[in-house]
Formats: structure tokens, sequence, C-alpha cells
């Protein structure tokens, strides 16, 4: 089946269940979205993207999310997914945003005070990750776990197992690790992503570090992997202004250096006006502009 007829058939079952929840009147339905602009330094529109939503519950144990977003890049897609809540545990079936490594937090653009993706999710997880499947959440005060199985890359009828686990292991330290295999049609393993990450809150000052590896290319023997490191300074209690100073600096394969820095503006709750430095060794340097409002 041709990968543009799932796209909109799920965009159609979006239409029906925001649809649905208006007409049969589920628990407390809620609408929302955000649109962001992006520019870069040869005034080229980039890191443009578009999404609507709906929650709401069905039960008081059932929920439900449906998403149609559109981004410059790929185009239109529609992410629908129900669940299911039993003490700690969310069972979630369906199309969804894959729980897997630190960027999976906060991809969307009026959550994160970056503009660009780092090395992790450029290189390895196609700029953030979502599929169809299953996946069940255990969380408390102190862990979260996830299991999944969702579409394999390699096969109309493959799988991909995984998990994702994080932990506060002291009062503002996080660390995490995930780990996932993509089979193909005969269940034989195409390639691997093994992960792990570190998030230490200095209440004005936030450190983080991701780590990944495994093989781009299907077979190949050979073993890729990325770093980078990243910081976030809260400015308000120097200049009294909602801005944020941004770095990162990332290593993809030892060879390739990515740096980047920036200022991000809070003009208000998940609201943002952002600007981003880019350079690279291969003399790509860039500067780019965002402006991400939800709605």
């Amino acid at each position: 089946m041709s990968k543009y007829i799932i796209k909109y058939k799920l965009i159609f079952i979006i239409i029906i269940t925001t649809a649905f929840s208006t007409t049969y009147a589920a628990i407390d339905p809620s609408y929302g979205g955000f649109f962001v602009i992006g520019l870069n330094s040869n005034a080229n529109f980039e890191y443009n993207y578009l999404e609507f939503g709906t929650i709401g519950e069905l039960t008081d144990k059932i929920s439900y999310e449906g998403t149609i977003f559109w981004e410059q890049k790929t185009g239109a897609e529609g992410l629908v997914n129900f669940r299911l809540y039993k003490n700690n545990l969310n069972l979630m079936i369906g199309k969804f945003d894959v729980p897997f490594g630190l960027e999976y937090e906060y991809l969307d653009p009026p959550i994160s005070k970056f503009t660009s993706l780092s090395v992790v999710s450029e290189n390895f997880l196609d700029g953030g990750w979502n599929d169809a499947g299953v996946n069940l959440k255990f969380k408390n005060k102190l862990i979260r776990v996830d299991g999944f199985i969702i579409n394999s890359w390699y096969g109309n009828k493959a799988y991909a197992p995984g998990f994702r686990m994080s932990s506060r292991i002291y009062r503002n330290i996080r660390t995490g690790i995930s780990y996932t295999v993509h089979l193909n049609n005969d269940y034989v393993k195409q390639v691997d992503r093994k992960d792990a990450f570190i998030s230490i809150d200095f209440n004005d000052f936030k450190l983080e570090s991701e780590y990944i590896s495994g093989e781009l290319v299907s077979s190949s023997n050979n073993i890729d992997h990325a770093y980078y490191i990243q910081g976030i300074y809260n400015l308000s209690n120097i200049i009294n202004a909602p801005i944020q100073s941004t770095f990162r600096y990332g290593i993809f394969n030892g060879k390739r250096n990515y740096v980047t820095t920036g200022l991000s503006y809070q003009i208000s709750k998940e609201n943002l006006l952002k600007l981003e430095y880019l350079l690279n060794d291969e003399g790509d340097d860039k500067i780019y502009s965002q402006l991400a409002i939800s709605f």
C-alpha cells in the first residue's frame, strides 16, 4: 500500500475522531495546535510547521488523541492513538511519537528552546521519529519505562521492538537509556539503535548530553555514532526579560562537528521567538530565526 494512501487514511481517521468527540460529547475534549515560521540567513523559509489536534476522554480510563500536521520537508501527515489507563500503567495504540532518547521530550518547537535538531535526531531518528504500533508505559515519581513495538523501516510486515527507561537519580539529575532493533519480514536484524542521556538542572541553567550508536545502513557492519552536549541558561534574573541563551556542540562519527549558539524570547507560555547561529566544519554556516505560536 502506498505511503501516501496511508497518510491520507490517517488524516481521514483524525477528522472522524474530531467529529465524533464533538458530536458525542467526550469528557472534556480540547482542541489546539501551533504554527512555526522559520527563516535562514539565505532568506529561505526553513523548519516551517503547522499542527492541529484534539485530545479527550471517552471514559475515565480511556482517552484519545488525534493530530494533523504539515512540515515543510515531508508534507502533511497524521497521528491518532487511544490510551488505556490502569493505576501507573498507560497502554497506547495507534500512530505516535516513539519514546526514544532525550529530544523526544521536547520535539515540538513551542517547547524546545533550539531551532535546529541535534546530530542524534538529525542523523539517526529521521528528524523526529513517529510510527504506528503499541506502547506500554509505566510511570511513578522516580522512574518511567516505555516498551514499544512499531513498524520496522525494513519490510511491510516487519516490526521494531524497543524500550526507553528514564529515572531521577538525584534531586536535579535525570538519566535514561533507549534501545530498538529493526527487523525485516524474516525477523532478521537490519539495524539497531543504542542511546543514553543525562540531564542536570541547576535552576537557571540546564546541562544535557546524549550519545547514540548503531548502523545507519542495513547489514553494513559499520557502527556509526553521534554525541552532543547542550546548555540552556535563563537570563531573566540578569536582564529582567524572559530570555534564554542556548549552546550545543555535537560530533557525528568523530569527524563532523556542529556548534550552535542562540537566544530564545518567551513571548508567553509555549510562544517563542528564537535566533540561532549554526556552525559546522563543512563551511555551511547559517543563521536561523523562528517564531513558534501555540493556539
